[in-house]
């Protein structure tokens, strides 16, 4: 498993707006969505983690940018679970992470913009790797344990966003 570690102050460096909404998006949808309990743990590590599963969504509008979440395959099966109960063998555990990803982002556009994310031009989640990713470092990132499974969340907003 990767390791992660406890920023030094609250959230570390990153902007506290934008990481809260993190937060609270992510324990909406784990808590309203999948019923399961999710626990901040801190900070990705510096490079990606072996984390196979994974899938990012770009916005544009009235603020642009990229949201990049991954986790293991073993978590999205608990997803499955959880969503699907003991239907697991129908739904491919891509598609219930991608449709976590999809929920969680539009989430975390009402948590950071209020009543103006509508006015966001959100593509679908679509699969990616970490070579994908915005060459900067992102705007704020956390990770989580849902169950005993890792979830990085990273996210990048463009500076010249309205």
């Amino acid at each position: 498993m990767p390791s992660y570690f406890m920023p030094p102050q609250e959230y570390g460096e990153f902007p506290k707006t934008e990481v809260n909404a993190i937060l609270q998006g992510v324990t909406a949808v784990m808590e309203s969505w999948a019923h399961l309990p999710s626990r901040y743990i801190g900070v990705p590590v510096e490079g990606p983690a072996s984390l196979p599963l994974e899938f990012s969504v770009r916005f544009s509008g009235y603020a642009s940018g990229f949201l990049n979440v991954r986790t293991s395959i073993e978590m999205a099966r608990a997803l499955v679970r959880q969503t699907n109960g003991k239907n697991v063998t129908r739904v491919p555990v891509e598609d219930v992470f991608k449709e976590f990803v999809d929920i969680f982002s539009g989430k975390l556009m009402a948590y950071l913009w209020g009543n103006n994310w509508g006015l966001l031009k959100m593509e679908m989640p679509t699969f990616t790797q970490p070579k994908n990713w915005p060459e900067k470092e992102p705007t704020a990132c956390c990770a989580f344990i849902v169950e005993n499974w890792p979830v990085e969340v990273r996210l990048w907003i463009d500076a010249g966003a309205e």
